[in-house]
């Protein structure tokens, strides 16, 4: 079924509170924790922002000082440096289908990622986003959303494609006529999988019939899916996104990347979606070579990823592209300011954003750091200061935002990985 996207379930279960919770990720290392971390007397595990003054390249987030709470230091990931990536989510240490723990193109997420066990609680399939190098179904370690064990889920990369399933509406150059008829023939198609399945169910044996009861989940959720594209289609309107190339000529991909942004933010704002991945970039790069982004200051010939890997070598031009990669998430939550919520507030002030990395010092899955970001309904009591939690696994800020969505969940992940959440 090429056709099978992320969808919101018809009938889905009403959120705990207003809150959406978004995941916002651009790729490489944060370079050093002098590059990020704002100066701090010896011994303090935090800072007041409004006091301090915030180093480049991260000095371009001065004007939203009081809209973050950034953590970092001594926190760690379970994994290998460019596995991190679809470890992220997960609170797990990855699988290697085949038994090649060596291999990692073939590394795959161990457990189901913090987006899809939310949407499975409350009745919504995330919408997971993508754009730039190294995101395709082929680069497991690319993929950070994952519905358990070797299941990833593949992000929708093109902001046309993302715009044509959330809002409905005919693909490419289909007419209305057209467009109900692909929706009746693909319920057909459905009907006609699901009847034969079950029939070959009756003679498989337990783990078979495992897995053949995921496929029919599947099945199940777009057969909802299909009901409800009218109804989100009927409640939401937007502008659809042009198309963008990247491939033999010079464009900047942060305008796709921009461009999936508005996607994203009017079905957070009109309802369709309330858990949704940005996933600006596979593990190490966005951009290929040229890394150009001339909105953002950008033109440089050079390799991302392998500057990433010379630490304390080209520290003005790893400046630069970190520094660009701050003012895309410093225009995602100007657009989260700008749109009006449906109570008529700014949609940040009913969200949690978690901005990301998968890589920590040195390249490597320590010493890491993350942003949360919000307003007065985010339930983030710490908005506007830095803290070092201490030696403790990405896990414990996971159940920090299970929390904050109204889960009471203690733990999540590897049991063995987690202390407890993280006060935010």
């Amino acid at each position: 079924m090429p056709w099978l996207e992320p969808h919101r379930l018809a009938g889905a279960a009403p959120l705990p509170s207003r809150r959406r919770l978004i995941v916002f990720y651009t790729p490489g290392q944060p370079i050093g924790k002098n590059y990020w971390r704002p100066a701090m007397e010896k011994g303090a595990t935090s800072i007041d922002l409004a006091r301090a003054t915030l180093p480049a390249p991260i000095d371009v987030l001065n004007g939203y000082k009081k809209d973050i709470f950034m953590v970092g230091g001594q926190l760690k990931l379970k994994s290998k440096d460019h596995e991190g990536t679809c470890a992220l989510l997960t609170g797990r240490a990855n699988v290697h289908p085949g038994g090649n723990p060596g291999g990692q193109s073939a590394a795959r997420g161990a457990g189901i990622s913090i987006d899809q066990l939310l949407g499975k609680r409350m009745g919504e399939t995330p919408l997971v986003l993508g754009y730039g190098g190294r995101l395709n179904s082929l680069r497991g370690p690319s993929l950070m959303s994952s519905l358990g064990e070797n299941r990833p889920v593949r992000p929708i990369i093109s902001p046309t494609r993302a715009f044509e399933h959330l809002f409905g509406g005919p693909i490419g150059n289909e007419t209305e006529a057209e467009a109900k008829r692909r929706v009746a023939q693909r319920r057909s198609l459905l009907d006609q999988n699901a009847r034969q399945l079950m029939a070959l169910r009756k003679n498989l044996a337990g783990g078979e019939k495992l897995n053949l009861d995921y496929h029919l989940e599947e099945i199940r959720r777009l057969e909802n899916k299909l009901v409800d594209d009218e109804r989100v289609a009927g409640r939401c309107s937007g502008t659809k996104p042009g198309l963008v190339k990247v491939e033999g000529e010079k464009t900047s991909r942060m305008k796709g990347a921009r461009m999936q942004m508005d996607v994203m933010i009017e079905a957070l704002r009109c309802g369709a979606r309330n858990i949704s991945i940005m996933q600006c970039g596979g593990g190490g790069q966005m951009m290929t070579q040229p890394c150009y982004a001339p909105e953002y200051d950008l033109d440089l010939t050079v390799n991302e990823h392998e500057m990433q890997h010379s630490e304390g070598k080209n520290m003005d031009k790893r400046i630069q592209i970190e520094r660009a990669y701050y003012r895309l998430f410093a225009a995602f939550l100007d657009k989260m300011k700008a749109a009006t919520d449906t109570d008529g507030l700014p949609l940040l002030d009913n969200s949690i954003v978690l901005w990301c990395k998968a890589l920590g010092h040195r390249h490597s899955c320590d010493r890491m750091f993350y942003m949360l970001a919000g307003g007065k309904n985010s339930g983030i009591t710490k908005l506007g200061t830095y803290e070092d939690p201490g030696n403790r696994y990405t896990n414990d800020l996971l159940i920090s935002l299970l929390q904050l969505m109204g889960q009471s969940d203690e733990e999540f992940g590897d049991p063995q990985l987690t202390q407890g959440g993280i006060v935010v």
